[in-house]
């Protein structure tokens, strides 16, 4: 980059955007604190109020953080939605599915560290591919085709564990579900930074990437919020921490 890469920059100072950087975070911290079962009635309604205070300063801030003409226009704001959505499926498969794999298949932690490795290797080779065809088809075929192969995948992967597949179907579900994922991310990344103006390239990236990582942090805490309550009922934390465990809760009577 620092060979071949060149760019014209015109540098200006701009006023930070203090109050509206404040109101962001605290808004963010509260909803993920309540989608985490942490006092959610007050958390989750003081963090839509925060939220709303935040559009509203945004609106009369110099050097808005995130200005709100950039989600006014249709392209930006399906294309952050569907980077939440991205980051939901991301995030859910990479934090639970090598539970699920120790839990319930008795996987070692390598070996469900390795179910995985398959959307590691797919994610790339198809962003990369995705990045080739861009020019020749455009942006929307690719996030079409990647938002379908995600759908399915995930629909697959579900299939997969109401099954008990083993290992090595439940890595194919996984690869594929990295090709969509690939592809939709490129896709709706170009898309964003094609819609927005040349000096707000760069928040409205960053906008995108933002939605990515609230998208999957949310989806974390909902589907922890699920697992506590479907299986709090039955088992205590301290049962749960064999299970998970090393030994893998081989001490454990054959009920529990």
């Amino acid at each position: 980059l620092s060979r071949v890469f060149r760019e014209r920059v015109t540098p200006k100072k701009v006023a930070f955007d203090l109050l509206g950087s404040a109101l962001l975070a605290c808004a963010v911290v509260l909803v993920l604190a309540g989608t985490s079962r942490v006092m959610p009635l007050v958390t989750l309604p003081l963090g839509a109020v925060l939220a709303g205070l935040f559009f509203a300063v945004e609106r009369r801030a110099i050097d808005p953080v995130l200005p709100p003409k950039l989600l006014g226009l249709p392209v930006i704001r399906a294309s952050n939605a569907s980077s939440a959505v991205l980051g939901a499926l991301v995030s859910g498969t990479v934090s639970y599915l090598p539970l699920h794999e120790q839990a319930v298949l008795g996987a070692s932690p390598t070996q469900a560290g390795m179910a995985l490795a398959p959307m590691l290797v797919s994610w790339p080779l198809a962003s990369t591919l995705a990045g080739r065809a861009l020019p020749k088809v455009g942006y929307r075929p690719l996030v079409r085709a990647g938002s379908l192969v995600s759908a399915a995948s995930s629909a697959l992967l579900l299939a997969a564990l109401h099954a008990r597949a083993g290992l090595a179907a439940l890595g194919a579900c996984v690869a594929l579900l990295g090709v969509g994922l690939g592809v939709t991310s490129v896709a709706a990344m170009i898309a964003v930074q094609e819609s927005a103006a040349w000096s707000e390239r760069g928040v409205a990236t960053a906008s995108n990437m933002f939605s990515r990582t609230i998208g999957g942090a949310l989806a974390v805490g909902g589907m922890g919020a699920i697992i506590a309550g479907a299986v709090g009922a039955h088992a205590s934390p301290k049962l749960l921490n064999q299970l998970l465990g090393p030994e893998r809760g081989k001490d454990l009577a054959p009920e529990v």
